[in-house]
């Protein structure tokens, strides 16, 4: 039997999963109280799911984090949304933290276990 991953929130077999990889050389405290205090909450309210969020072992001024899309056009809908969200403003500001991410955008390949 096939094993299928199911995200919560979307209910999706077939996702678009996006890998932003941000690196800082300062600031990085406050990145990481703009998640707590409610970044991850924003991107739930505009359709992104968090998959997870890691702080590099080798470079703890990296943090990594997935963020799943239905699709491409859910995607770009979601960032629109969240960039004109009124408590990211708020948390921006109160958490002024220059970003400059990679970005990688990936979909499953038919033989990934997670699908």
């Amino acid at each position: 039997m096939k094993k299928q991953f199911v995200l919560t929130g979307l209910g999706l077999s077939g996702i678009l999963v996006g890998v932003l990889i941000v690196g800082l050389a300062a600031g990085f405290d406050d990145l990481h109280k703009r998640f707590r205090d409610g970044e991850v909450d924003i991107f739930k309210k505009n359709g992104m799911e968090v998959l997870g969020a890691w702080q590099s072992l080798d470079d703890p001024n990296t943090l990594v984090y997935l963020l799943a899309h239905k699709d491409r056009a859910a995607r770009d809908a979601s960032w629109a949304a969240f960039q004109a969200d009124p408590k990211w403003i708020e948390l921006r500001t109160k958490y002024p933290v220059t970003l400059n991410p990679k970005i990688f955008m990936m979909s499953a390949a038919d033989y990934s276990p997670l699908k």
